[in-house]
């Protein structure tokens, strides 16, 4: 049996290849460069996305740094032995607070009165116990994700407050005095 053999249309990029291969290109070289430096409107959102998410980073990044050095330059190490987290006194904070993701300290102010650091001890230990140095970092990287999206920032700053909240009324609930520790 004898079979027909029917021309098949070349595909135009085929065209271009074989030409371009034969030495003869099919289009100008300024056409080429033109089309290479072309970005589409997606791959601009997503450089300016990647700009937005590392810049995010870096600026969280840098500031808690910054923070954790500023707070432990003069801090003076405290034996709380109720506390199972290292308890630092530090003249460079305006309050007291828990720093740190892998290694979580407490730091207290230097005003702080005796009966005052039960609750305040009491209030950052609970941040701990409830993992909320985690949470933060969470909350941070979601911000670096969804640096665009306004709700996002609302999230952070609602749930900020809604972690403070409920650590007040562990102490509260733990401690009593509201009319103190308020």
């Amino acid at each position: 049996p004898i079979q027909e053999v029917v021309p098949v249309a070349p595909h135009p990029n085929e065209t271009q290849v074989s030409d371009t291969m034969a030495g003869t290109p099919s289009g100008s070289v300024e056409q080429t460069q033109k089309n290479r430096l072309t970005l589409s409107a997606n791959q601009i959102l997503n450089l300016v996305w990647f700009i937005g998410f590392v810049t995010m980073a870096a600026w969280f990044t840098a500031v808690n740094i910054r923070f954790q050095k500023t707070a432990m330059e003069d801090a003076v190490r405290i034996e709380v032995p109720q506390i199972p987290l290292p308890v630092y006194e530090s003249n460079n904070i305006l309050s007291p607070c828990m720093v740190g993701l892998l290694r979580p300290r407490i730091l207290l102010s230097p005003g702080d009165t005796p009966s005052s650091r039960a609750h305040i001890l009491t209030h950052e230990y609970t941040h701990y116990r409830h993992k909320d140095h985690i949470w933060s970092f969470i909350r941070g990287l979601c911000l670096c994700i969804h640096w665009f999206n306004p709700f996002v920032w609302l999230m952070l700053r609602l749930s900020t407050q809604d972690m403070e909240i409920r650590c007040d009324a562990r102490v509260i609930r733990k401690l009593g005095q509201k009319k103190t520790y308020a």
